[in-house]
């Protein structure tokens, strides 16, 4: 009897035990596993591609929290499966209805904001797709230079009325950038509003990836910075934008490297009103000043009968010297359908040495034709010769209809 009773308590005893110690610690063990192993390594990699919408690579894993992952050896995915940004380590945290992404560091190129912007839209365009809220911070944010960097943190919302991302830097600044699609539905798309503001200098290359201009960094040479606003409005197919701003560091070889108007030298251009439909400017007025530099001296007797402000008092010296050095270029511009019109700055001339003027202003409205020829190499028929040439024929306003075309070479051409 006695001997029975024991027996009895020991397998009691040894279930208990394997109940409340082995099972436990082979589930916890079996837990442990999974979390380390590929599988768990997947999912975690599925879930940040569905809420960001680009291909991820991810090294390792560690879990600090519930809901709340370090990951190790992240980098973001182009098209074509290779490496467009890759971010060492970041943090992934997730509830119900959101997903916050934070890492330390990131420098953007123009390819990378290319593709942020498509990520963007996407998530607008595409509700069914992305089904939840994403926070993105970013504690230091440089562009290709390294200057200035910034803390940013972008919000991906979505509301009945219609959904928002919302870019502003860390701590908050007059730097903003919120664009919001409203309404639509099966048969119609939404209505995209946008409105954005830099007040710290932003390459001419990132603004360009932003905004959606192409080739307009290789037009104003990639020194060139952008500081200003924008808002823009696209519905029904149709986009309209206003924009105010300057941008400065503008270099004029870069701009003139394959046409007989060659100079050189930095300019600022200010933009105090601009306003486009479609990509194509409407109206567009501001001013251009910059110096010292020089203008071949081909090129400046070209301008020269092409402007018919003709030359001042300051071209005499130099009429005999290839290249004509100049103290100040300033000019005041205003364009529309009806043309081109150019005045010197406080009445003076275009371009200017010594207080004296060596180019006068012009003495009519330029007509978009004459433009194409001005940009032309010699001898050719008016077509784009280099990428600021190309870009300013693609944005510059169709002529209003009527008008009169001087398509006349000029004679020093």
């Amino acid at each position: 009897m006695f001997v029975a009773w024991r027996a009895d308590r020991t397998r009691i005893l040894r279930r208990v035990f394997l109940l409340l110690c082995l099972l436990p610690c082979a589930c916890l063990a079996a837990w442990g596993a999974w979390h380390h192993g590929p599988a768990h390594r997947d999912a975690v990699r599925r879930r940040l591609e569905s809420s960001l919408g680009c291909g991820i690579s991810l090294g390792r894993i560690e879990h600090l929290r519930p809901g709340c992952v370090r990951l190790l050896d992240v980098a973001a995915l182009d098209d074509r499966g290779g490496a467009l940004l890759r971010l060492g380590a970041a943090e992934l945290e997730w509830s119900a209805d959101e997903v916050r992404f934070r890492t330390a560091a990131i420098d953007l190129d123009p390819a990378i904001v290319a593709a942020v912007v498509r990520l963007g839209r996407s998530w607008l365009d595409q509700p069914q797709r992305f089904t939840h809220d994403v926070i993105v911070e970013v504690e230091r944010v440089g562009v290709a230079d390294g200057d200035h960097p910034v803390g940013l943190r972008a919000e991906c919302v979505a509301a009945a009325a219609g959904r928002a991302i919302r870019v502003r830097t860390m701590p908050e600044s007059e730097d903003t950038l919120v664009v919001q699609a409203i309404g639509g539905d099966a048969d119609a798309p939404p209505r995209v509003e946008a409105r954005g503001r830099t007040v710290r200098p932003l390459p001419a290359a990132i603004a360009a990836a932003l905004v959606g201009w192409p080739g307009f960094s290789e037009a104003v040479g990639q020194d060139a910075t952008v500081v200003g606003a924008f808002s823009t409005t696209a519905e029904s197919g149709t986009r309209r934008a206003t924009y105010v701003g300057s941008i400065d560091g503008v270099d004029l070889a870069t701009c003139t490297r394959t046409l007989q108007l060659r100079a050189e030298g930095r300019v600022r251009v200010d933009v105090e009103r601009c306003r486009t439909e479609g990509g194509r400017i409407v109206e567009i007025a501001g001013g251009v000043a910059g110096g010292p530099g020089t203008v071949a001296r081909p090129a400046l007797e070209s301008l020269a009968a092409f402007l018919g402000g003709g030359v001042g008092p300051a071209w005499e010296g130099a009429a005999a010297s290839p290249v004509v050095p100049f103290d100040r270029l300033a000019a005041r511009f205003s364009i529309d359908a009806t043309g081109v019109r150019l005045e010197g700055d406080q009445g003076g001339g275009l371009v200017s040495r010594g207080g004296r003027t060596v180019l006068g202003c012009p003495t009519r409205t330029l007509s978009f034709d004459r433009i194409a020829w001005a940009l032309s190499p010699p001898g050719t028929t008016p077509v784009p010769a280099t990428p600021f040439a190309g870009w300013l024929l693609a944005v510059l306003p169709l002529a209003a209809p009527g008008e009169s075309a001087d398509a006349r070479p000029v004679t020093t051409r």
